[in-house]
């Protein structure tokens, strides 16, 4: 028999490398976005994906336009992802997912002494597909929860 892994209030399960592998795109988002390997997005969206972090302006469609208004976008301050918890839900056939994730998101902008911050409890709600084997993000909203601690306006 194999194995299962619950990743869902609901109950809903997915074997646990199913599990691994959209977790790991959805990490890789994160880890991108904080350590800045332009252009490293290609590998975590698809080519037809939709971007949209609820900041006016920000919702981008495609591999191309999102990896530009991220680049342009993370040029203004440095980030820090703190993951807190995660719900995986695979369907039926195991070719798609939606995964939701809650984090603290923290921004420094380091042109000013001291440095400008601000600090969100936010939340990823991803909508992946499976191709070639792969698991990749078509769909990506990031949630403002809380309202800004700090003193750095996002824009």
């Amino acid at each position: 028999m194999a194995a299962t892994f619950c990743s869902s209030a609901l109950g809903k399960t997915a074997d646990p490398a199913t599990n691994l592998g959209i977790r790991d795109v959805v990490n890789a988002f994160s880890f991108a976005v904080d350590t800045r390997p332009v252009p490293g997005f290609n590998s975590i969206f698809t080519q037809d994906a939709v971007l949209n972090l609820t900041i006016p302006g920000s919702q981008q469609t495609g591999i191309d336009n999102i990896n530009k208004y991220l680049i342009t976008l993370l040029t203004q301050f440095e980030t820090q992802h703190s993951f807190g918890t995660q719900n995986v839900d695979v369907n039926a056939d195991g070719t798609g997912a939606t995964a939701i994730t809650s984090f603290i998101g923290t921004f420094w902008d380091v042109s000013h002494s001291p440095p400008l911050y601000a600090q969100f409890c936010q939340q990823y709600n991803d909508t992946l597909v499976k191709t070639k084997g792969q698991w990749l993000i078509s769909h990506k909203v990031v949630k403002f929860l809380t309202p800004s601690l700090g003193n750095l306006t996002l824009s």
